[in-house]
């Protein structure tokens, strides 16, 4: 069962591991001026988010792993950028220590965000381009504070959303950016400082904007909170009660007023988490109805949708009853029948963990999703997934 923050939350699988070499081997022909085109499935990297930019190509960004250590214990941040149909690395701040950026966001070529801490992450980390270079901006941090997600609108205008923890608990977090300043903004916080956290924000504008994640309940066991931004102020919005413990929500994509998507997971009767999607239809939010995955964990971490087109994507199924037993990736698709399982990428000898943690919609049919695989045999080391979704089946990149 998963408790807090899916990205943050994970120990040793369980039993031995194939090498990654040549299992996860990527890459392609194709390049950019003067730059060396990446096969970044396989790297030493841990990929956290991935965003489409309008106009063409994407953002990813996460952290670089230590080669020196198993687990991916952080060095310096890492941002990669699709152009061309190649990908690459862009030189981006990495201060204090180990760096880590969670999320991505851009409103054009020339306006981006990207969020996460430095310093063993116990400092919040904001960064910003604008078109030239990627640059440190300052904001409000301190070790009370933890980033999830960010929004950019335009280049006066950015949400951002996470946890602030104080002696008397944990309670959600906004941040609006105005062009100059990131400054706090009231949030909702539904469980009076027990254990509240927004993971996700999306916005389809500069007055209408969805942020999501766990609310605490008088059972103190969680539900699924959404909030919405009007541009001045953010209000608690009636989501379906989903009566299991644990239940939260992940992530969310708005594609205009009167369609958003939000996702995540429930503890089932079975003892297991299973996949939970809501759908905003621009008056109210309702349940997903989604293929029966059998008893084993499944978790969706990320969400992307255009008018057109949608996918989720996460962990599962896990051979096991912990979130942190070995997985395949779990890649799900919205159809004219419904949501859908499509086959993806993953290390599949049913010893390691593969899990995505982000997921972009490309023009034409395509997209992008990110995050890492797990080998356990080998002390932890994490390595990079990249896939890339060609029209008819995701291959790793």
């Amino acid at each position: 069962m998963l408790h807090g923050h899916g990205r943050l939350l994970r120990v040793t699988a369980l039993a031995a591991a194939v090498p990654l070499t040549a299992v996860l081997a990527g890459g392609w022909t194709g390049a950019l001026a003067g730059v060396n085109p990446l096969a970044v499935s396989g790297t030493r990297v841990d990929l956290n988010a991935v965003t489409a930019i309008p106009g063409g190509g994407a953002w990813a960004v996460g952290e670089k792993c230590s080669p020196q250590t198993g687990s991916c214990t952080p060095g310096d941040d890492e941002v990669l950028k699709e152009s061309g149909s190649a990908w690459s690395q862009v030189p981006s701040p990495s201060p204090g220590g180990p760096a880590d950026l969670v999320a991505v966001s851009a409103d054009s070529a020339s306006d981006a965000w990207a969020v996460g801490g430095y310093d063993g992450v116990d400092k919040s980390l904001y960064l910003h381009w604008t078109g030239g270079a990627w640059k440190q901006v300052p904001g409000p941090g301190g070790s009370d504070i933890a980033l999830y997600g960010v929004a950019a609108i335009s280049p006066t205008d950015a949400l951002a959303v996470g946890d602030e923890t104080s002696s008397t608990g944990t309670m959600t977090l906004g941040l609006h950016w105005n062009g100059k300043t990131w400054a706090k903004v009231r949030t909702p916080s539904p469980g009076g400082g027990g254990f509240d956290e927004l993971y996700g924000v999306s916005a389809v504008s500069a007055t209408d904007a969805w942020a999501v994640g766990i609310g605490d309940d008088q059972d103190h066991s969680g539900q699924t909170l959404v909030l919405h931004w009007n541009g001045s102020k953010w209000s608690q919005a009636s989501a379906p009660p989903v009566p299991t413990f644990a239940t939260q929500l992940n992530a969310v994509s708005a594609a205009s007023g009167q369609d958003a998507w939000a996702v995540g997971q429930y503890y089932s009767p079975a003892d297991v988490d299973q996949p939970l999607i809501l759908h905003w239809n621009g008056s109210s939010w309702s349940r997903q109805k989604l293929p029966s995955l059998g008893h084993s964990v499944h978790v969706l971490h990320a969400v992307a949708a255009t008018a057109s087109d949608a996918w989720a994507v996460g962990l599962g199924p896990c051979v096991g009853q912990s979130i942190n037993c070995p997985s395949k990736t779990l890649t799900m698709h919205l159809t004219s029948s419904g949501w859908k399982v499509v086959p993806g990428v993953s290390v599949s000898d049913r010893q390691d963990q593969n899990s995505l943690f982000g997921v972009a919609i490309a023009p034409g049919s395509k997209a992008w999703a990110v995050g890492d695989y797990f080998p356990a045999a080998q002390g932890e080391p994490f390595f990079a997934t990249l896939q890339y979704w060609n029209g008819s089946s995701w291959v790793s990149r």
